[in-house]
């Protein structure tokens, strides 16, 4: 009996330890990884330096976020009702190959999301060492747990989320990061506007 008790116990400290890996997709087919991306890149995307938040769905802009796609990879994804859940990495500049991780949700209906935030973006890491912390930070996303303690401020030598931070937060309204921290080139950028 002691033995059952046992096995039991390593079995169920063993699942406990990798159920944050059960929301990994590991579907890389290209086909696959851009149907998940398509109805969202618009906004996971870097946005063209001509676009607005208001006019990146422009047709014009069709060129730039297909090539978008192909930067992107979907490494978590979880449904539940309504929602989805995703995030999705992509190489980060840097001498070593490295990757930074957007991590978000959003809601469809009638082929159109009706609702999209991204929740947080990581820092910049390997692959070997982005892979874990995105486990355990998706799997409390999904738990809508608090994500707080991982925040730049709070996380001590380790770093897991850049933003949001103290000066960077996502506006929901407009679907994009926005920075609370003065723009210093603003008055240099509308002396040059004022001499053309």
């Amino acid at each position: 009996m002691r033995t059952i008790i046992l096995a039991f116990l390593l079995f169920f400290s063993l699942t406990a330890c990798q159920e944050p890996k059960r929301y990994q997709w590991e579907n890389n087919n290209r086909t696959a990884q851009d149907s998940v991306l398509e109805p969202i890149i618009r906004y996971l995307g870097k946005m063209p330096d001509k676009a607005s938040p208001q006019s990146r769905f422009y047709t014009v802009f069709d060129d730039h976020y297909s090539k978008q796609l192909g930067k992107y990879q979907i490494t978590h994804l979880h449904q539940k009702g309504s929602t989805t859940y995703f995030a999705a990495i992509r190489i980060a500049p840097s001498i070593k190959e490295k990757y930074v991780a957007t991590a978000g949700f959003y809601e469809r209906e009638n082929d159109s999301i009706t609702n999209y935030e991204e929740v947080f973006r990581t820092w910049k890491m390997t692959k070997e060492e982005l892979m874990p912390k995105l486990d355990v930070l998706f799997d409390k996303l999904v738990k809508a747990q608090s994500l707080v303690a991982y925040y730049p401020e709070n996380s001590g030598e380790e770093e897991y989320i850049e933003f949001p931070n103290s000066e960077v937060y996502y506006n929901k309204n407009i679907r994009t990061w926005e920075t609370t921290r003065e723009d210093v080139l603003q008055e240099f950028y509308q002396k040059i506007e004022e001499m053309e």
